[in-house]
C-alpha cells in the first residue's frame, strides 16, 4: 500500500511540476502566432536566475547544433538568438517531391524567473534540392496552404503546416528544456 501511495504522489508531483510546451502556429502570411494570437509566450522558469536561464539554454542549443557559436549570438543573461538552416522546412510535389530548405530565426529574452520566447521567422528564399537547384518564396509557398477567401488551411495542405509548425516547435521546446531529448539526465 506505501509503495502504491508513493508512486501515487510522485506521478502527481511530475505532473504538476511539468512544463507546458509552447506552440506556435504558421499563419497564411508566413508567420508564426500563439493559440491567443500574440507573437511571443513569456515561460516561466520558477527560482532560476537570469545566468542560471542562460547557461541551460546555451547548454541546449550546444546538444542540438553541430557548430553552436556558428548559429548563435545574444548578450550573457540577458538573450540568445539563434539564426539555423533546415534542408526541409517545406516540400515541392512537381513528378517527385522535393525538399525546400532555408534559414529560420528563434529569440530567446531571458529575465529572472522566466524566458520570453519571441514567435519565430521563417526567411523567405527557399532553396529547393532539384536539379538544377532551384528557389522559391516561403510566403508565397505558404499563401498557397490557405483558402484565399477563409484563411483556414486546404485539406491537402494540413501536413505540410503541420511539418513547419513541429519542426518549429520542436526547437523552440528543445531549446527551452521542454522537450525529453533534451531534458537534463541523472548522472
Amino acid at each position: 500500500m506505501k509503495k502504491l501511495l508513493t508512486l501515487i504522489v510522485l506521478f502527481l508531483s511530475v505532473n504538476v511540476m511539468a512544463q507546458e510546451k509552447v506552440h506556435f502556429n504558421l499563419t497564411p502570411l508566413a508567420s508564426f502566432i500563439t493559440d491567443s494570437g500574440e507573437d511571443f509566450v513569456v515561460v516561466p522558469f520558477e527560482g532560476k536566475s537570469t545566468h542560471e536561464i542562460y547557461q541551460t539554454l546555451s547548454t541546449n542549443v550546444g546538444s542540438i547544433y553541430n557548430d553552436p557559436s556558428k548559429v548563435m549570438s545574444g548578450v550573457e543573461d540577458a538573450s540568445i538568438k539563434v539564426r539555423g538552416y533546415s534542408s526541409n522546412l517545406c516540400q515541392k510535389k512537381v513528378i517527385l517531391t522535393f525538399d525546400g530548405g532555408g534559414h529560420y530565426q528563434l529569440e530567446f529574452k531571458i529575465k529572472d524567473g522566466r524566458v520570453r520566447v519571441t514567435a519565430p521567422y521563417i526567411e523567405n528564399q527557399i532553396t529547393f534540392n532539384t536539379q538544377p537547384i532551384s528557389y522559391g518564396e516561403f510566403r508565397y509557398i505558404v499563401s498557397k496552404w490557405y483558402d484565399k477567401k477563409t484563411g483556414e488551411p486546404k485539406d491537402k495542405n494540413k501536413n505540410d503546416i503541420s511539418r513547419v509548425e513541429n519542426q518549429i516547435n520542436g526547437l523552440v521546446n528543445s531549446i527551452l528544456g521542454l522537450d525529453a531529448s533534451t531534458a537534463e539526465e541523472e548522472w
